[in-house]
């Protein structure tokens, strides 16, 4: 029975002379992790499946470890097959005695998948440690259980601060540039949700964000986990209302300039001509400007201008 339970075992088996090293035994399936025959393995040193010298140390540690600990020990090393193929594995091994002969049993996984996704995972997890933007990871009900630095960093709140609360538990204010809102019942959806707004943080400061809520879905679709990202917009959207200011609106005086004049003029004529309405147009010239400026600087006839305007838009 024990024969055929090591000879079919999914996992590699092997018997280990434990002052030699020699390989007394083995199954099928640890002859093709490591790419060999088991005719060409028996007798041999274990050293076969571990060409490179840093392997073979790694291993030899792991004999004394056994000849310590009655449970055994777990090593995680590599075999290089013959044509130089390298497989991650992982390796219980356990001192045991038949017919009076000392002998290493060894059960072994091939974990190379597990490791590149493991890889995969810390990269992924250090891009998103290292993200520009803050990353929330929250349950199904809401709840956050994870955020990255850059949350901290733009809100204010901990992640101790924040475990466990609301999504929407950092208050947002009542200016959105969509129309959209942060809400709940809304956000905790099967589909992409997104919303430009203002929020608040910890000191009751207000900045901009574009916030995005993606459902995360196992193998068989099911919601798992909700993604936030939120990234701060505050500069852009001053950036935006500067650009705004200087193409409708004159530096000097605050007042709007042609172009944005035009444009009200334009929906005011499609009023008029719809409702058949009146519209009066006053146009205020300065005449002589040139010379006052010449006569007393362009500084005072800055300061005239501005004084103007003041006295005009109190007048509308």
């Amino acid at each position: 029975m024990f024969r055929t339970l090591f000879d079919e075992a999914e996992n590699g088996y092997d018997l280990l002379d434990f002052n030699t090293g020699e390989i007394v035994d083995c199954n099928q399936s640890f002859a093709d992790l490591v790419g060999r025959p088991i005719s060409e393995l028996i007798g041999q040193s274990h050293t076969i499946v571990h060409p490179p010298a840093h392997l073979r140390d790694n291993v030899a540690e792991s004999f004394v470890q056994v000849s310590n600990s009655p449970d055994g020990t777990l090593v995680v090393t590599q075999f290089v097959t013959p044509e130089g193929v390298v497989r991650d594995v992982e390796i219980r091994a356990q001192q045991i005695c038949i017919d009076g002969r000392q002998l290493i049993f060894g059960s072994i996984q091939d974990i190379t998948q597990r490791k590149i996704q493991d890889d995969i995972l810390q990269r992924l997890s250090q891009a998103v440690e290292q993200s520009p933007v803050a990353h929330i990871l929250a349950d199904t009900l809401g709840n956050i259980e994870q955020v990255n630095p850059k949350f901290t960093q733009m809100t204010g709140y901990t992640f101790d601060e924040v475990k466990g609360q609301q999504l929407d538990f950092i208050g947002s204010s009542s200016e959105t540039s969509t129309g959209c809102t942060f809400d709940r019942q809304v956000i905790l959806s099967d589909t992409e949700w997104r919303c430009e707004l203002a929020s608040k943080r910890k000191d009751g400061t207000t900045f901009w964000e574009n916030i995005s809520v993606s459902p995360v879905r196992d193998d068989q679709g099911t919601i798992k986990h909700y993604l936030v990202i939120r990234e701060d917009i505050t500069k852009h959207k001053r950036d935006a209302e500067k650009m705004e200011l200087l193409t409708h609106y004159d530096d000097l005086t605050g007042l709007p300039n042609l172009t944005l004049a035009k444009i009200h003029l334009h929906h005011l004529m499609v009023n008029v001509q719809q409702h058949n309405n009146m519209l009066a147009v006053l146009l205020v010239d300065l005449d002589h400007f040139r010379k006052f400026n010449e006569l007393y600087g362009y500084e005072f006839g800055d300061g005239l201008l501005q004084r103007i305007s003041q006295d005009l838009q109190s007048c509308v």
